[in-house]
């Protein structure tokens, strides 16, 4: 499996999951256990994670195939130094920022684009009506100027 199947809206959902279940007192194998159950779309990323963490992997090589590198490489810093709920709390934080504001340009690129659009159907109605129609006036005023010259 690759690591689009498990799509940052996943993954923020997740880990704000498991810092929920750690605060209550749940251990790390525990979260990541009980979190298969509440979400059952990503039961094939959650059960490869549990797998890697039920045979001694550490909780951030355990993840390591399914995030983003500098993901993996904070997690990882975070396990040694102790500070793995904060880690994954803030990171949490982090992503729903970045969709939020991922959101929020998707909607302000909307305008120009409808700008643009708006352009080029009238640049087609130039070119496919008014023109014809000029040139067929300007036709018929160079027949009336030749035939007075006549």
């Amino acid at each position: 499996m690759k690591k689009d199947n498990f799509k940052l809206v996943d993954q923020q959902k997740w880990f704000s999951l498991v810092v929920e279940l750690l605060e209550s007192g749940f251990s790390l194998k525990e979260a990541v256990l009980f979190s298969q159950t509440i979400y059952p779309k990503m039961q094939p990323i959650l059960k490869d994670i549990n797998t890697k963490m039920a045979l001694g992997y550490s909780f951030a090589d355990a993840i390591r195939s399914w995030v983003a590198v500098d993901t993996y490489y904070q997690m990882s810093l975070a396990e040694q130094h102790g500070q793995l709920l904060m880690t994954l709390h803030y990171f949490s934080d982090y992503i729903q920022v970045r969709l939020q504001q991922t959101k929020k340009l998707k909607h302000l690129l909307e305008y120009p684009l409808i700008l643009i659009c708006l352009l080029g159907m009238i640049v087609c109605m130039i070119v496919f009506f008014v023109l014809p129609q000029l040139n067929s006036i300007e036709s018929s005023y160079h027949e009336k100027i030749l035939s007075n010259i006549v």
